[in-house]
């Protein structure tokens, strides 16, 4: 499908109120492409608007520090943004949060890790699933009160945890539905826990 459709295709559901920042690691598989980063639907088109040269420039930089190099793309990409303010505007917002969050600067960004809606990999209050770790911005967002009493864990030494290794490390899954079935979990990441368990021996 060319960018131009993906921009302008109608949604059935509201857009949503969080803005997603572009992760700041570096992932090959995950990497997200200018289709899918402008794909999300304008509700109502405004009058076509000139890309200025500082905009054009900051609109190449985030293309490039998501590793997009096809030139017919990043053509395109641009086209479409220049044809719409409405476009343009949020095209610059994920750009100037990308290229922000890539300098080490995430004032004002938040993760679902540290968040009390967080179900697992999902979001409660709105029922998507989310990639925890990942900064963005959210208005619906609720600082997770930590206890006093909890500590610093690994699911290695949990009841729960079910390695998918003879030697009981490694990756594996968590019994107790924290993440979901068939999700990998890091037996020697260190985190916390409402359900741990210590393994008694």
């Amino acid at each position: 499908m060319a960018l131009s459709a993906l921009i302008h295709k109608n949604k059935s559901k509201p857009v949503a109120k969080a803005t997603v920042a572009t992760p700041a690691t570096h992932n090959d598989r995950n990497r997200p492409t200018v289709a899918n980063v402008a794909s999300v639907a304008v509700a109502k088109p405004t009058e076509s608007k000139t890309i200025q040269p500082g905009d054009r420039q900051k609109l190449l930089d985030y293309l490039a520090a998501i590793g997009e190099t096809d030139q017919g793309m990043i053509d395109e990409y641009l086209t479409e943004c220049g044809k719409d303010a409405v476009i343009l505007a949020r095209e610059l917002q994920q750009a100037d949060d990308c290229l922000r969050i890539k300098s080490g600067d995430v004032s004002g960004f938040v993760q679902c890790s540290d968040c009390r809606q967080l179900s697992g990999d999902a979001c409660k209050f709105h029922g998507w699933r989310v990639m925890v770790d990942k900064w963005r911005r959210c208005s619906d967002f609720e600082v997770l009160q930590k206890t006093p009493g909890s500590t610093l864990i690994t699911c290695k030494a949990c009841h729960h945890f079910h390695s998918f290794n003879d030697h009981g490390g490694g990756a594996g899954a968590c019994g107790a539905g924290v993440m979901p079935f068939g999700a990998c979990w890091w037996a020697d990441t260190v985190h916390e826990c409402e359900n741990y368990q210590a393994i008694t021996r």
